[in-house]
């Protein structure tokens, strides 16, 4: 069986979701050390933070249906349901991928 190792670009999917500890613990020996995660964020993804968080608020504040006060409830449960929606779409993606190699 040939497992699904997490690349770069799964990674910068997830930078703003999980922490590297929490990369690791969701998707074990197919993550890297948390260390070796860091170092690939601070070469790569520092830049995209400010932007992605700002995309994040955009999108709330888009919404019109929220005021100030809702915003400030809504937003933790919204950006949890984002979470979850990028988790499970990289775990189908690893699905596939071991499939696809055992199917060989």
């Amino acid at each position: 069986m040939n497992n699904y190792r997490l690349q770069k670009n799964d990674y910068l999917k997830l930078w703003f979701w999980l922490t590297p500890e929490e990369i690791k613990k969701e998707f074990g020996y197919r993550a890297h050390s948390p260390r070796h995660i860091r170092r690939l964020y601070e070469s790569d993804a520092l830049s995209l933070i400010t932007k992605a968080k700002q995309e994040i608020i955009d999108e709330v504040d888009n919404k019109e249906r929220l005021n100030q006060p809702e915003r400030e409830i809504e937003l933790p449960q919204e950006i949890e349901d984002k979470r979850e929606m990028i988790v499970s779409q990289l775990w189908t993606r690893i699905k596939e991928s071991e499939q696809s190699w055992d199917s060989i």
